[in-house]
């Protein structure tokens, strides 16, 4: 198994990915939720999301893998953040770099790579979200525009999650509720309510679906749509009831 060195920036990405305390937590349905994305969108039987330190490739969530860790040396992820951008394996056994890889030569014997990085908002590359399948494959350029949205996704969670988590100041009061959504909605761009329309775009195409939409509820039995598109494009939002059909969808 080839080796190589660290990143340029490996020390200040570690802090980096320190400061998030994400190593070791619990599971986390969001953060479950876009592996199983991830793993749907590509139509791969094996995905991760895994955050990297010194010396291991540690599993926030994963699908296909069963297991929750493993050295740095021996994680496919750990040559993704080196390129800072997204790395496609069509077949990693003919590719020297992981012919010997232990995922490789040994149980679940990974054929086909596909991962994109998790960015900091000063650039740092964290961690990765990936799938990978038993038999060499390509991945068209839907799957890997996928990946690269809920690896943004990931990264929005991270700054809310430390945000959430964070004891509040003095004077001052946690986060939940509309002042989250709000700064969800203000975040960086392809994140908040940019990412929920790349995915239900994305979710739409990837079924053939006519529309697609993503609901937020409100009191009342009301509801209001954020995302949406249609066999015309982008839709602008609606004000929907619940039981019934788009108060003005047409």
């Amino acid at each position: 198994m080839a080796t190589h060195a660290p990143p340029s920036d490996e020390i200040a990405r570690v802090d980096a990915l320190t400061r998030y305390r994400i190593l070791d937590s619990p599971p986390d349905p969001a953060f479950d939720d876009l592996v199983h994305l991830a793993a749907a969108l590509c139509s791969a039987p094996i995905a991760v999301m895994s955050f990297i330190d010194h010396d291991r490739e540690w599993f926030k969530a994963e699908v296909g893998l069963g297991m929750t860790q493993t050295v740095r040396s021996a994680g496919l992820c750990s040559h993704t953040i080196d390129t800072k951008d997204l790395l496609v394996i069509e077949d990693v056994q003919s590719d020297p770099r992981f012919s010997s890889h232990p995922l490789v030569s040994a149980s679940p014997r990974v054929r086909f790579y596909c991962g994109t990085p998790i960015l900091t908002p000063d650039g740092h590359a964290i961690g990765a979200i990936a799938v990978m399948d038993t038999v060499p494959r390509r991945a068209t350029d839907e799957q890997c525009q996928a990946l690269r949205r809920l690896a943004r996704q990931a990264a929005a969670l991270l700054e809310l999650r430390m945000r959430r988590c964070d004891r509040p100041a003095f004077g001052e009061k946690q986060i939940y509720g509309d002042e989250m959504f709000h700064l969800m909605a203000g975040s960086s761009r392809s994140t908040g309510l940019d990412f929920l329309q790349e995915l239900v775009t994305t979710l739409g195409h990837s079924i053939g679906a006519a529309y697609a939409f993503c609901i937020r509820p409100l009191p009342g039995r009301r509801a209001k749509t954020v995302a949406g598109c249609g066999p015309d494009g982008l839709r602008k939002p609606w004000n929907m009831t619940s039981p019934g059909r788009p108060a003005n969808m047409y």
